[in-house]
């Protein structure tokens, strides 16, 4: 009877030591299948901190399997600019910029961000589906998020039209369109050019005393833009153009006998273009700059009257609307 007391006892201590022993490494939790990384300056959060808040914004991790995600915070003066770069697992990338007061409300925000970025398998915008439920709130800082385009390189074919007024067609501004093509470069970074191709059309009336004349422009401009400046869905381009066309001048009056002649136009330009990106194909441009005409024509409808000269310098200003092709 005392033997098999002492069994028993023996039994218990042991279950007791391997209730208290640590749990063997395979029974660790088993590591995240997607990869976060971080990097931000003085004040920022820790680069764990922010691995986990974006934890706690993932909360299917099914799709996440490849996916990466880097997310940045750089001081601008008294504000703080964050962008998060988004990886699926077959190389395809998206970018998003996002800027705040302070680096811990940036990074938050990112971080929510890139809970969803993950959850769509490193993708920031959804393939087709409508969610089922409302998404949850936003932070403060997201909700000042740029628009973002999608990063891939090569070039990119844009049809476009646009109105506006310029100068050199008759006395004043005059009312003038423009229709064409733009072929830019899909790249980061402040080399990004852009060439535009374009039909051009203008009119204007110059009164004589003799009879007034009509003046029709018809041509052809061709820009470059070689630099891009911008930030988000905004970015400004200097550009340089040339125009060649023709304007038609008639004249209905009696006493100059009527009738119509063709003269050279020929004209360049320094221009400032700013655009906003709507979305990753429509886009909305204003633009303009000084013409310099390169023929400087008198236009008369009677012998011995100048009704119009065309000036040494005048000026372009033009709104359109873009979509990428």
């Amino acid at each position: 009877m005392v033997t098999a007391h002492r069994g028993h006892r023996a039994y218990g201590l042991a279950a007791i030591v391997a209730a208290l022993a640590p749990s063997p490494a395979w029974a660790a939790a088993p590591a995240a299948p997607y990869v976060v990384s971080f990097t931000g300056g003085d004040g920022c959060p820790r680069e764990d901190d922010v691995r986990s808040d974006v934890a706690a914004h993932v909360h299917d991790a099914s799709l996440t399997a490849g996916a990466r995600v880097e997310l940045r915070v750089t001081r601008a003066g008294d504000r703080f600019t964050g962008e998060l770069v988004a990886t699926d697992a077959g190389g395809n990338r998206g970018r998003r910029g996002i800027d705040g007061e302070s680096c811990a409300e940036v990074a938050h925000a990112l971080a929510f961000l890139a809970g969803m970025a993950l959850e769509l398998g490193g993708r920031l915008e959804a393939p087709a589906a409508v969610p089922a439920t409302p998404p949850p709130a936003t932070p403060a800082a997201a909700l000042r998020s740029t628009a973002w385009v999608p990063e891939r390189a090569g070039p990119a074919l844009a049809g476009l039209a646009a109105l506006g007024v310029r100068g050199g067609i008759a006395p004043g501004l005059r009312p003038a369109g423009e229709i064409g093509f733009e072929l830019g470069a899909l790249r980061g970074g402040s080399w990004a050019p852009a060439l535009r191709v374009t039909a051009v059309m203008g009119q204007g009336r110059a009164d004589g005393a003799a009879a007034p004349l009509d003046l029709l422009l018809a041509g052809g401009r061709l820009q470059f833009c070689p630099v891009r400046v911008g930030r988000g869905s905004f970015e400004a381009r200097p550009c340089a153009a040339g125009e060649l066309g023709a304007v038609r001048a008639t004249s209905d009056g009696a006493a100059a006998g009527g009738g119509s002649d063709t003269f050279l136009w020929a004209a360049a330009e320094a221009s400032l273009q700013v655009r906003w990106w709507a979305t990753p194909e429509l886009f909305v441009d204003v633009g303009g700059g000084a013409l310099f005409p390169a023929v400087r024509t008198r236009y008369a409808a009677g012998p011995g009257e100048i009704t119009y000269e065309v000036p040494a310098v005048t000026g372009r200003v033009v709104i359109g609307a873009g979509l990428r092709l």
